[in-house]
């Protein structure tokens, strides 16, 4: 797959040289090596121990420390989120009770489990990471699971409960997690150390969780130098395994965010701080790489964006509080992943489904905190920004944001003051994506290439697909991710061309997969020929060519225009070509939303409050079971709309799409298309 990602992409000589070190030189030198590999860095591991957790925290102006627990944070804290939520979300941990990535909530004995898919019980070896293998061969079995327990997120969940309780227990089931951890997990041996992505996710959450708990009785020396000497190894590791990709993407910005932070941390050694120069000089090449100029993430995907926001935030935030700070173009480029946000959130907060979408997280103040809900980093934004449109998308001053920003932040949230303009379309032509609005209306196309540059990577064969949020709820919706290695076969199918709503031409996929994150090549190209945004209408066209290939090639042209005033939505589809081919046309249903026949062209889906009319004209249409995962982990049954058939090219398809409140609307919108 690399050698193929090569031949597509070729890269600079400097970059291959990059490449061969770190992704075949340094695994074969590690495998050759072990533990005499990692000698020096084990013994300045311990000299960095010599200083004690609470002055490192206090010299790297980490985000709180025991020192900033005051009135007025806990009175604002507690202002912002009940206070029962707090010992709800951390007392499960109390007593080993985890939920992971869809996994109902499971007591597991102590010592934990840590080499575990705790869903499916499936173990890994405590093998050398070079050694440790992604599919554990046992049916269903998922390393994202041992990951995610692993990468610590609970730690600040005991936090918070502890200071704003002041109970000890939550202090004390930290100490014996993180003890409980590194003795399971022997440098670098486990599941738990085969990607540098997880150590820097890991490290980043253990001083999280250090930051409450650094003035701790509990905190002994011993564990002091334990964790200390355990948190430079990760960089360590970081450092030597740098995932360097033909394209990188969310994994280098993840370990350069870690090594960031450890750098940091650790800035009184040598090493680091040249984990410090080295992440800043390449977290600023990674966002004007990765980033495209209109501020969206190119891996195609909505919930890596995210992730991706959180990797690069983190440490521009770190810099400014130690007068470290990136250049003016990160800082704009970053200003502008915010506004993609504001821009894709929908009215009742939530995000799209589009591209892969895994949960993942740099940070996560509350595992209830809704898993497609964004708008916490429009309120750190706007405070960073000093934007009152991004204070209005965000709705309060989220949690997260206290956190990261304190008390101060919150001052600064509420002098914003509160912006009343309505949404409005808008369009982020390098991404790819166009987003119409409406009072109580959003819908979202993806008119981008697939992902990564053309490797497919986190993005979907989803070209002009679209989502569609009417009256308060979603009736039009992307399938989902579910899982990756659990089922290859829902994997695949999740992603596929089908899976979207979009146009599938002789039942081939808009880019053949290569693996489970990779295409063989993108040739859709799409092409925006379009864009008008008034008052009351806006009109949307574009064409691509992924089914040029073909022995008979076609093109898809799509247009779409939404009248404002009567929530009205035309999609025309036109396949252009020659000779017969068959044409499949989809539209996805959330799963709850009801389904009606009102007659052969005609559907009514209604939701809680609204209904959307859906009115084909062409091919009669039929509805079938399918299944739609919200969340990794998680697949809900539902349905779609197909229409399929043979046509002579060129073909055209229209769909009418009409959002309503009552039922005497829909008979006379009846009517009106009738007429």
């Amino acid at each position: 797959t690399r050698l193929r990602e090569l031949i597509h992409h070729p890269v600079t000589p400097c970059y291959l040289v990059r490449l061969l070190r770190y992704r075949m030189l340094h695994p074969q030198l590690a495998r050759l090596f072990r533990n005499a590999l990692w000698h020096s860095r084990r013994k300045e591991a311990r000299r960095a121990a010599a200083l004690p957790v609470s002055e490192r925290l206090e010299r790297s102006q980490f985000f709180y420390t025991p020192k900033n627990r005051k009135d007025f944070l806990l009175s604002t804290l507690t202002g912002t989120t009940p206070y029962e939520s707090f010992l709800d979300d951390a007392d499960p941990v109390l007593h080993n009770t985890f939920s992971f990535l869809g996994s109902l909530p499971v007591t597991l004995p102590f010592p934990l489990p840590w080499q575990q898919d705790i869903k499916t019980g499936a173990e890994w070896p405590l093998s050398y990471y070079t050694d440790v293998k992604i599919l554990n061969g046992k049916p269903g079995a998922d390393i994202k699971m041992p990951w995610e327990m692993s990468r610590f997120h609970f730690a600040a969940w005991l936090g918070r409960a502890s200071w704003v309780s002041g109970s000890r227990d939550y202090e004390k089931k930290f100490f014996q997690l993180l003890n409980d951890w590194i003795d399971a997990n022997p440098f670098p041996y486990g599941v738990n150390w085969k990607i540098s992505m997880e150590a820097s996710i890991r490290s980043f959450n253990w001083l999280l969780g250090l930051a409450f708990f650094s003035e701790s009785p509990l905190f002994t020396p011993d564990l002091q130098r334990k964790a200390t000497e355990t948190l430079y190894l990760h960089g360590a590791f970081i450092e030597y395994n740098l995932e360097f990709s033909p394209r990188n993407h969310n994994h280098l910005v993840s370990n350069l965010a870690g090594l960031y932070v450890l750098g940091l941390f650790f800035r009184d050694t040598p090493r680091g701080q040249r984990w410090l120069t080295l992440s800043q000089r390449f977290l600023e090449k990674e966002i004007r790489d990765e980033v495209f100029e209109d501020g969206v993430d190119y891996e195609g995907s909505i919930s890596y964006h995210r992730l991706v926001i959180e990797l690069f935030l983190v440490p521009y935030l770190l810099a400014e509080r130690n007068n470290a700070r990136f250049p003016e173009a990160y800082r704009q480029r970053l200003e502008r992943m915010f506004e993609f946000v504001a821009a894709y959130t929908r009215p009742d907060g939530s995000a799209p489904l589009i591209g892969d979408a895994d949960d993942g997280r740099l940070f996560c103040f509350s595992p209830s905190q809704p898993v497609n809900d964004h708008r916490y980093l429009l309120s750190i934004a706007a405070v960073l920004f000093g934007r009152s449109d991004l204070k209005r998308v965000a709705g309060r001053f989220s949690e997260d944001a206290l956190w990261l920003l304190g008390a101060e932040g919150f001052e600064r949230f509420l002098k914003l003051p509160d912006s009343a303009a309505a949404r409005e379309s808008s369009a982020f032509p390098d991404g790819g994506f166009y987003i119409m609005q409406g009072e109580e209306a959003h819908l979202i196309i993806d008119a981008g290439g697939i992902g990564l540059d053309g490797l497919g990577g986190h993005g979907h064969n989803d070209t002009f697909s679209f989502e569609l949020f009417f009256g308060g709820v979603t009736f039009i919706t992307d399938s989902g991710t579910y899982c990756y290695t659990a089922d290859r076969d829902e994997r695949q199918s999740l992603r596929s061309t089908a899976a979207h709503n979009t146009i599938r031409i002789d039942e081939r996929e808009l880019a053949e997969f290569s693996s489970l994150w990779h295409i063989t090549r993108d040739t859709t190209r799409p092409r925006v020929t379009e864009w008008a945004v008034s008052e009351w209408l806006d009109a949307f066209d574009a064409e691509h060519y992924g089914y040029e290939r073909l022995p008979r090639s076609v093109r898809v042209r799509r247009h779409v225009e939404f009248q404002k005033r009567q929530s009205y939505w035309k999609i025309t589809d036109e396949i252009l070509g020659s000779g017969e081919h068959s044409i499949d046309f989809f539209l996805h249903f959330s799963p709850g939303i009801q389904v009606e026949r009102v007659d052969e062209r005609t559907y009514l889906l209604k939701g809680t409050g609204a209904s959307l009319l859906v009115r084909t004209r062409g091919r009669e249409g039929v509805i079938e079971p399918w299944s739609v995962s919200p969340g990794y982990g998680v697949l809900l049954s539902s349905s779609r709309l197909r229409i399929s058939g043979r046509s002579i090219l060129p073909a055209r398809l229209e769909t009418i799409l009409i959002g309503l409140h009552t039922d005497t609307e829909l008979s006379r919108t009846l009517e009106v298309i009738d007429t």
